[in-house]
């Protein structure tokens, strides 16, 4: 029971992650203090916690393993801050065997979506009304200004709330979810689809818009399809409106269909490619990288990121290193699919499908949303394979019962 309690706490928090309290061990966010707590309490229930890892772990902990190897060969200077990354990626790494198999549960995982929905609709709600400890604060630049909110990166909160869209939006679909509740999830919806025109993300748009569009696919025009694509039809114009009345989003827009502006990325990965040209196979090293990348860029930063995964991977561990992830990440994309046919239904494809989609511009290899959602693929296709095994069993047993009446 508390184990589960912490887990609601932890993702309800995930979008609070850049609002930090001050503890008497230091500043610590909400969502690792909720983290912490939700592994502390995984050690009572060690075997439903921690399970036979699965495939998809296997190639994380190789991706580990490799990890360390090859910063043994850093230069010092970024030994320190490699080895917090270490710690960072073990932690996230605990979580995702907790989670995946916690997750297997199909209500329980509904009830953690909601609360991580909630969270988002919260914090946009909160920053949107000034309330006190919640910052929503312009950044201005020479494309026009861009809402933040907690002190986050503006594409990382489109990130976050996109995945709450998408959330809400396969769960306004359930048929089962009537009156006030949908009605609820509809104004949740509406909240933060206007902070994220407001972060002034493309890439977050253009991750929410394709997520939505799963849950239109295939393209039958079937009764049953009316629902959804009426939902898509309404978040599009949804966006349509809200983009024309933001002109700063426009203007970047604009700068990025008429100029192929990408706000220096263009840069970034020209540089970053030639690096990996150099050392393919082994890439620079953990942190290492980020150091050589500002100096190739000369735009004057000490540390340089990818602002793209695979670049990121590239760069960090080269084809080896890269090779191993990508694997993980694929077998996770597997068990979105083939989960499909579960309580969640093709909410879990489309939110793989935003989130990779917001992976194309930016790195985030060690962040909370990234890891929940991949624990929820493997949980997922767990949850359906052992529903359709007690279905198999229980028609077993129905054969062997006939069987028996039968021969008497």
């Amino acid at each position: 029971m508390l184990l589960h309690l912490s887990f609601y706490l932890y993702a309800f928090t995930i979008p609070l992650e850049s609002l930090n309290i001050s503890l008497d061990l230091g500043p610590i966010s909400i969502a690792r203090f909720s983290g912490l707590m939700v592994i502390a309490f995984s050690m009572v229930n060690v075997r439903r916690s921690y399970s036979k890892p699965t495939l998809h772990l296997w190639f994380f902990l190789l991706y580990l393993v490799f990890y360390v190897a090859r910063g043994l060969f850093i230069p010092s200077d970024f030994t320190s801050a490699a080895t917090t990354g270490l710690f960072t990626i073990v932690q996230l790494l605990v979580f995702f065997w907790i989670a995946s198999n916690l997750l297997q549960d199909e209500t329980f995982s509904k009830r953690v979506l909601l609360a991580y929905s909630t969270g988002a609709a919260f914090m946009t709600a909160a920053a949107m009304l000034g309330v006190p400890g919640f910052s929503h604060a312009e950044l201005i630049n020479f494309q026009g200004s861009r809402t933040t909110a907690v002190g986050a990166n503006p594409n990382y909160l489109a990130a976050v709330l996109g995945l709450a869209a998408v959330i809400l939006a396969g769960m306004i679909l359930n048929k089962r979810i009537r009156g006030f509740v949908k009605i609820g999830l509809i104004l949740m919806i509406t909240v933060i689809l206007g902070m994220i025109i407001q972060t002034g993300s493309r890439s977050g748009l253009i991750g929410l818009i394709l997520g939505m569009t799963c849950y239109v696919w295939p393209s039958g025009l079937t009764r049953r399809k009316l629902v959804p694509i009426a939902l898509v039809i309404c978040a599009f114009v949804s966006c349509g409106y809200l983009l024309l009345h933001d002109p700063d989003f426009m203007v970047r827009l604009s700068s990025t269909i008429s100029t192929g502006d990408t706000s220096g990325r263009d840069v970034i990965y020209a540089s970053g490619l030639s690096m990996v040209y150099e050392r393919p196979l082994l890439g620079w090293g953990p942190v290492a990288y980020q150091s050589e990348l500002a100096v190739r860029t000369r735009e004057g930063f000490a540390m340089r990121d990818s602002h793209n995964l695979l670049l990121h991977l590239l760069l960090e561990g080269g084809l080896l290193g890269t090779l191993i992830f990508v694997t993980a990440l694929a077998l996770c994309a597997r068990s979105a699919w083939k989960s499909r046919g579960g309580a969640l239904g093709i909410m879990i494809p489309a939110l793989v499908v935003t989130l990779f989609i917001e992976l194309q511009a930016a790195t985030w290899m060690t962040t909370k949303p990234l890891w929940l959602v991949l624990a929820l693929c493997v949980g997922a296709e767990k949850g359906v394979q052992a529903t359709r095994l007690a279905a198999s069993r229980r028609t077993d047993q129905r054969g062997q019962n006939f069987a028996r009446f039968y021969s008497v």
